[in-house]
């Protein structure tokens, strides 16, 4: 049976892995040599390369967008007021929508304020790759 403090171990590695928040690990990251040290739930070398080349990617590819364009807090705020923070895709009034890509990141969209909608967790969720602007549908035709 493992203790309280290894199962706590193995939940913050996993934070720092799948969901990038911060913790209290050295920095830089540890190289692949030194994974099995800090990120335990890892079996292989490789896939603790794979997902630090995935993270570098993800960073690589929002970079690329905000150099198209980048929103304020301004103005998503703004966009939210307009739709009265209802998701643009199913119609819920939910306590908080999401900044969903229109046309998203890794398809070569932007980080501006016409490239994004608000969506509700769930919506943002099953979205994928699909790119209708479901804002501009609102607009046209609002909610029914």
């Amino acid at each position: 049976m493992k203790s309280n403090h290894e199962n706590s171990r193995r939940h913050l590695a996993q934070s720092v892995i799948l969901h990038g928040r911060k913790t209290g690990l050295p920095s830089p990251l540890p190289t692949s040599g030194d994974a099995l040290i800090f990120f335990p739930m890892i079996r292989r070398y490789s896939d603790f390369d794979r997902i630090l080349k995935n993270k570098q990617n993800r960073a690589d590819r929002l970079k690329q967008a905000r150099e198209k364009g980048r929103h304020t807090q301004n103005q998503w705020e703004s966009l939210v007021c307009e739709f009265g923070g209802f998701c643009v895709r199913c119609g819920m009034n939910v306590l908080r929508v999401e900044e969903d890509h229109i046309v998203p990141i890794y398809l070569g969209g932007s980080d501006s304020i016409e490239n994004i909608q608000p969506l509700c967790a769930r919506c943002n969720a099953c979205k994928g790759s699909e790119t209708f602007n479901w804002k501009e549908y609102r607009r046209e035709f609002g909610f029914v």
